[in-house]
């Protein structure tokens, strides 16, 4: 698979034509900051050096953080190969039809999400990064997307095909069609991963837990498309191999100016876990399925699943979505993030709330994961950046927290 991905973008970097003058002069900003960040109990000065680099199409975003504490430098930062990756906020090239990116991972779908959905590759509150990689080639009627949680160490991967057979048939009485296969797998979910004996007080790597894998197939189609609005009516049918299954019919996706809202009616079976590679996937690994909720009858359970976004006065973004089956509580999401305009473009701002299995909402429900960031312009070349995480450990039974504000300036 890896060899076919090569040659894809092999191919896509000699054939994609772009008319769009590209300069071809290296433009460098230097930024370096200081202040504190917070890991759960523990605190350090924060030293960061960040670089960022810009020719032609490739864009690198450095970012190279050194923490103290009164014992001198974090060593674990800065210990193994794959801390190579707490140099990199991302790379990436950019052309039409091609995207290449190396880095953090964040909020990607494939299809409609019954497998990945708005997956992260780190863990919500972890301080170091990971160099995943992210690529999508769109040649038109055909195109392929794949990930990789990490270069250093490579567990997960997800592929996705699409193919528009309405650009070569004819578009008819559609405007389009679209048809997609995602292929997802996780071959060590139980890597790096510990449990904790309260009887020893002492921690064990988990032992090797069987290979995650699934697919999916879906098929689109686009009733209304135009500049301000589309409408698009589509089906996708996912497996978790060796588990269950889970279908979307109908779903329904529309799009009037700067709202966006789609309505889904699914079933799944009681061992299969829709949207498994999620944005709190790296936090739960591996899934103990011993734990899945399964019904008393073990038929299928039925539901829906609602999601919005929209721009408010074109300044404020916000969206959202719930998800609910029968026998089992709802699951939410919630973003808002400033958008910047000529009247507010000093200040940036976000903030995002899931939690799963919600009796009743809780910041600090052990199925919850906040992220939250604001940056505000203070001065001529100055910036104040304030940063928060927030998630739960199930198996040491406590909330990683992880903050960090600081003062950066450009150079």
């Amino acid at each position: 698979m890896k060899l076919i991905i090569s040659l894809v973008i092999l191919i896509a970097t000699f054939t994609s034509v772009n008319s769009e003058e590209i300069s071809e002069e290296l433009k460098t900003e230097f930024f370096i900051a200081s202040g504190i960040t917070a890991i759960q109990d523990n605190s350090f000065f924060l030293l960061a050096i960040r670089p960022v680099f810009k020719y032609m199409r490739i864009t690198a975003d450095m970012d190279i953080r050194f923490l103290f504490a009164n014992s001198g430098i974090r060593k674990e930062d800065w210990n193994e190969l794959r801390d190579l990756s707490n140099l990199v906020r991302e790379i990436k090239y950019e052309n039409e039809g091609l995207f290449l990116r190396g880095g953090n991972i964040e909020e990607i779908t494939l299809g409609h999400g019954l497998l990945v959905k708005r997956y992260y590759n780190t863990q919500p509150a972890d301080f170091e990064r990971k160099f995943g990689r992210q690529f999508k080639v769109d040649f038109g009627s055909v195109g392929l997307e794949d990930f990789g949680n990490d270069v250093f160490d490579e567990r997960v991967e997800a592929v996705n095909i699409f193919f528009m057979p309405s650009d070569i048939l004819g578009k008819s009485f559609f405007h389009s069609i679209k048809m997609n296969g995602i292929v997802i797998s996780d071959s060590i979910p139980s890597k790096n991963k510990y449990w904790y004996d309260s009887r020893t007080d002492k921690v064990y790597p988990l032992s090797g837990s069987d290979q995650l894998g699934g697919f999916s197939a879906g098929l689109d189609f686009q009733l209304i498309k135009s500049p301000d609005s589309d409408f698009c009516i589509y089906t996708e049918v996912a497996q978790i191999r060796d588990k269950g299954e889970g279908f979307i019919f109908p779903g329904i996706a529309l799009k009037i100016n700067n709202f966006e809202v789609k309505v889904e009616y699914r079933n799944i079976a009681p061992n299969f876990v829709p949207g498994i590679l999620d944005y709190n996937y790296e936090e739960r690994r591996p899934i103990d399925w011993q734990q899945v909720k399964l019904s008393k009858t073990n038929q299928m359970r039925n539901g829906g699943y609602f999601e919005f976004n929209s721009q408010i006065l074109s300044v404020i973004n916000v969206g959202g979505s719930f998800e609910k089956y029968s026998g089992l509580y709802p699951n939410i999401h919630t973003a808002i993030s400033l958008n910047p305009t000529l009247n507010f473009n000093k200040i940036k701002f976000y903030f995002s709330y899931d939690q799963k299995d919600v009796e009743k909402l809780n910041l600090l429900s052990p199925d919850s994961v906040l992220r939250s960031g604001i940056a505000i312009d203070i001065y001529e070349r100055i910036q104040l950046n304030c940063y928060f995480r927030q998630s739960y450990d199930i198996e040491f039974r406590l909330y990683k927290k992880t903050y960090t504000l600081d003062i950066q300036m450009l150079l």
